[in-house]
């Protein structure tokens, strides 16, 4: 329903903007009046994003003052009992142990309401930890999902994919907290800025892989190989092997020798007018050990931080949606980069 939905953002958009709990808690209660439930995900989603802030005013400003006001009175009440029983003392020893008795029982039901209340600070503090952990969670996991899509959409030749994942990508900002603790404000920002600096990434990274893919560009691509005075023209790549021809013979290198891999992308960098080719390739080719070598460069310092989140959410989304075989591959593959192990946590 749509006029349930625009509630729902009118409701946030008012917190958002003037944190007049009153007005919040009137314009929710007339909101729920209006609709007594939620009828589909969608709405009962919107709703839960709102019921954090609503129960939390709700406790202050209603539950709370009515409770200590029934504590005042009680405790009013055993006061004057008290009294009472000071001023009967000598008339009637039943009543004095009537009252000691009531005494004791009012301490007791004071310890509960103590006890009860401490509980109930408790529970809030456990959950809100918990509400944290499962937003870092979800964060790290989208980051990863992200990635997967940025590098499962490198060659495709109309960028649909890609869009589709940004679009995925803005949706998911609003799936953090109205109410954000610092921890929550941190992961939401990180992500805003992971997803703004691959969105800006895109357009190099696909130009990268299509010119990969094309065999007479990549051959017009010579370079001068460490220790050999005869040029190299590459042909094609296969996974961490770059194959061509050195003069007339058929040759191939390891683009897991670093000086190897610095020649061709700075070769490549040059080449497309592009500054991350180290980082691209390496997406593109599953290369990922290479990016733990020193002296890889990258076209920024904000990039350069955040390869390491980017390519352990990767592994983790990879992790995530693997069977056993593919998970054994993964270790053998991977599984000495502290790249794999911060995946795994």
């Amino acid at each position: 329903r749509p006029e349930y939905l625009e509630g729902t953002r009118a409701l946030a958009q008012q917190w958002q903007k003037t944190k007049n709990e009153t007005q919040f808690l009137e314009m929710f209660d007339a909101f729920v009046t209006r609709f007594p439930q939620p009828v589909t995900a969608e709405e009962a989603q919107a709703l839960a994003r709102l019921l954090p802030v609503y129960a939390a005013l709700d406790e202050d400003r209603r539950v709370l003052p009515f409770r200590l006001d029934a504590h005042t009175k009680r405790l009013e009440e055993a006061k004057r009992s008290a009294e009472e029983i000071a001023r009967q003392k000598e008339e009637e020893r039943a009543q004095q142990a009537a009252a000691a008795a009531t005494a004791r029982e009012t301490a007791e039901k004071l310890q509960e309401v103590v006890a009860e209340a401490r509980e109930t600070v408790d529970a809030r503090r456990d959950s809100m930890k918990d509400r944290v952990a499962a937003t870092l969670k979800m964060a790290k996991q989208e980051r990863g999902v992200l990635t997967a899509a940025f590098v499962d959409a490198m060659d495709d030749t109309s960028a649909d994919q890609w869009e589709k994942a940004v679009e995925h990508a803005d949706d998911v900002e609003t799936h953090f907290p109205l109410d954000p603790q610092p921890e929550e404000s941190a992961a939401a920002k990180a992500f805003a800025d992971f997803r703004t600096e691959l969105r800006a990434e895109y357009a190099d990274a696909n130009k990268l892989a299509l010119f990969l893919r094309n065999q007479e560009e990549l051959r017009s691509l010579v370079m001068e190989l460490p220790g050999s005075r005869q040029l190299f023209s590459p042909l094609k790549v296969e996974g961490t092997r770059l194959i061509g021809k050195l003069g007339e013979k058929d040759h191939e290198v390891s683009l897991s020798d670093p000086k190897v891999y610095t020649i061709f992308t700075n070769r490549l960098n040059r080449r497309l007018k592009i500054r991350n080719a180290a980082l691209f390739l390496a997406l593109d080719t599953k290369n990922f050990a290479i990016l733990e070598e020193d002296g890889i460069k990258y076209g920024s310092p904000a990039l350069k931080q955040m390869v390491p989140g980017m390519i352990s959410g990767y592994l983790a989304e990879q992790l995530r949606n693997a069977d056993e075989k593919t998970r054994a591959e993964l270790q053998e593959k991977y599984g000495s980069l502290s790249f794999y192990q911060d995946a795994q946590q």
